[in-house]
């Protein structure tokens, strides 16, 4: 439909309007490379004429922790943008064009940041890794998100953006965590930057952070660089742990909104078996992530970081749900006291100190109405 709605003076695309975001190769970038040495990309959808805001999101899918794990994973989506098409639909609830549904973001600009790398956006090593006659494999994801922020500032407007959403869910997530300062210095420092993590705050389980130290390696991704200092400082003998949100989030003083649901479908994979098989077990699990949400928060806000949070208690990771009869885009209708994570989010941003920063559905595991 042609139509628009009209919102405080602006023009804004209808609800059911289909967002589409044009592919934005960075070949004039050398060192932005995939793991099989195709350049990276990114996707752009342009909202309002007149608006300054701006939501870059970083796309999820998990990571390779050895060699023979990345160089399978170069062959497929996550580690070539090769088989790429021009145009791009994006479905997720997070570009919604619906100014109700999302407040903040609905006439933003949207940038769709492909994950092709492995490692969080975050490898350094210049030089590919050679093995024999393979091809060669590369370890680039920092030089990635460099080329996109600097392309974007270059090109295409993000200089004069008054505000930026660095957004990611599931290995998109755990990046902001993770290393959310770094890429905010590569932003105009005259804007307002946040980020809003869905699913990426874990908690390290029968060896989740062990599972990370090829990613920390200088043998292997090389991430170390972009992590916090201090973090990495107070775990110098486990860098990788500075990779999962219950010791890098406290480190974290950008201001972050965490949409997270207490029982996490992937980090649930993570517990023993007879814990995945234990709904009291399942809800231990969730009260303890969710302490550790609450403790973050107050701890953030002594040294004066404002960060928020929307815990809600769905079967999800991701907007994917365990319930498979849940209608697409399911966390635009999940609420807490009539407000849903998009809502709670524009109120968290537009808030001061001493306003509402916290929502938390009710109910235990498993929760039958928490998802929408």
């Amino acid at each position: 439909m042609g139509l628009a709605m009209v919102l405080c003076g602006l023009a804004l695309p209808v609800a059911n309007a289909v967002n589409e975001a044009e592919a934005v190769p960075l070949d004039a970038y050398p060192l932005a490379t995939c793991l099989d040495g195709s350049a990276a990309r990114y996707y752009l959808s342009r909202g309002d004429p007149n608006s300054t805001t701006w939501l870059l999101y970083l796309e999820g899918g998990s990571f390779c922790a050895s060699e023979a794990e990345c160089r399978k994973r170069s062959h497929g989506y996550l580690g070539t943008t090769k088989r790429d098409k021009s145009i791009m639909s994006l479905d997720e609830f997070y570009f919604s064009r619906d100014p109700l549904a999302s407040p903040l973001l609905s006439s933003a600009h949207h940038v769709y940041i492909r994950y092709c790398d492995g490692a969080y956006y975050a490898g350094e090593r210049h030089e590919p890794v050679l093995h024999g006659s393979l091809p060669p494999l590369y370890h680039r994801g920092k030089w990635i998100s460099e080329a996109v922020m600097a392309d974007l500032v270059a090109h295409r407007g993000l200089d004069i953006a008054t505000d930026v959403v660095l957004a990611g869910c599931s290995a998109g997530a755990i990046a902001l965590y993770a290393h959310i300062d770094a890429m905010r210095q590569r932003l105009p420092s005259s804007a307002r930057v946040v980020g809003f993590a869905d699913s990426g705050f874990y908690l390290d389980v029968n060896g989740y952070a062990d599972a990370k130290t090829f990613v920390v390696a200088e043998t292997g991704h090389n991430v170390s660089s972009l992590l916090s200092l201090q973090c990495t400082e107070a775990h110098q003998a486990a860098k990788e742990r500075c990779l999962v949100a219950q010791y890098s989030a406290q480190y974290v003083r950008t201001p972050l909104f965490a949409f997270q649901s207490r029982y996490d479908l992937d980090q649930r994979s993570n517990l023993n078996d007879t814990c995945q098989a234990s709904n009291a077990c399942i809800e231990e699990y969730g009260q303890n992530l969710t302490r550790r949400m609450r403790t973050w928060m107050n701890t953030s806000a002594e040294v004066g970081v404002r960060h928020g949070a929307f815990m809600d208690g769905c079967n999800r990771h991701c907007d994917g749900a365990a319930n498979a009869s849940l209608p697409d885009l399911f966390p635009l209708s999940m609420q807490v006291d009539g407000v849903t994570p998009l809502q709670s989010l524009a109120r968290w941003h537009s808030g001061g100190v001493g306003s509402q920063a916290l929502w938390i559905q009710p109910g235990t595991y498993p929760c039958a109405t928490c998802c929408g």
